[in-house]
């Protein structure tokens, strides 16, 4: 990028002491100094850019092959992978969380998923949705259930909470980014 602005500005430099307009050393000076001062700001631009911006503005798409249409498509899917819900789904209350589609949990094996309307409001609960799963470990903290390795397995419009193992299992199958919990 700086290249070709230097290249412009000789080339501007050139056109004009062809047309006899007199170059003052002062004037050569002053745009010298105005070309130093543009490349620092675009090096200064490029360098910010790179730190805010660690994995790139654009981010390329996940694969999601979640059913997160429905819930009884969501369950059919996770007992596809080879999990089947022993106690049976519980649908827990998601009024006064708009945009949230459903919430259900099995208890044995323990997961759960929680389905939004769309991406803004998976993205907008799902730092609240991290946070309250380590409130309730630590709540735990002496419980068995609190040990083991927890993961969180997260979609465009889905998010769902198990052991590793299970976690695993539905990633191959659906996609999504895992992060670990606790």
């Amino acid at each position: 990028m700086l290249i070709v602005v230097a290249i412009i500005l000789i080339v501007m430099a050139r056109v004009a002491s062809r047309r006899g307009n007199r170059v003052s050393v002062r004037g050569t000076a002053g745009g010298a100094i105005v070309a130093v001062v543009f490349a620092i700001m675009l090096t200064v631009a490029a360098l910010l850019i790179s730190n805010l911006f660690k994995d790139g503005i654009v981010k390329p798409s996940l694969p999601d092959k979640s059913p997160a249409q429905s819930a009884q498509n969501m369950q059919q899917s996770v007992e596809e992978a080879g999990i089947y819900c022993e106690s049976g789904w519980s649908e827990l209350s998601s009024q006064g969380y708009p945009g949230v589609t459903d919430v259900e949990i099995c208890l044995k094996p323990r997961i759960a998923y929680v389905t939004f309307d769309n991406e803004f409001a998976a993205d907008m609960y799902r730092a609240p949705l991290r946070y309250k799963i380590a409130e309730m470990f630590d709540e735990q903290a002496n419980s068995t259930v609190s040990k083991g390795d927890w993961r969180l397995l997260s979609g465009k419009k889905w998010s769902v909470f198990s052991y590793r193992t299970i976690i695993d299992k539905l990633q191959k199958q659906w996609g999504g980014t895992v992060e670990k919990i606790g």
